[in-house]
């Protein structure tokens, strides 16, 4: 993944001249088909690991207090 990661990076680099909208839609292509050829479960993992690393990291408390006190 960090291969294919720095991959893109340099892709973008190469197309920083190009107007924005392209970019962008480039991107988009790029992403959807990270998502369609990823396995849910491994999508899945990752989301409940994040987060629970949140949690973890004290973010979640935040969330837990406001709704204590509605």
């Amino acid at each position: 993944m960090r291969a294919k990661l720095g991959e893109i990076k340099e892709e973008l680099r190469q197309r920083m001249h190009e107007p924005i909208p392209e970019q962008g839609q480039w991107l988009k292509q790029v992403v959807t088909g990270f998502f369609i050829t990823t396995p849910h479960q491994l999508t899945a993992r990752r989301w409940r690991h994040s987060a629970t690393t949140s949690r973890s990291c004290g973010i979640g408390r935040f969330d837990d207090a406001a709704k204590s006190t509605h």
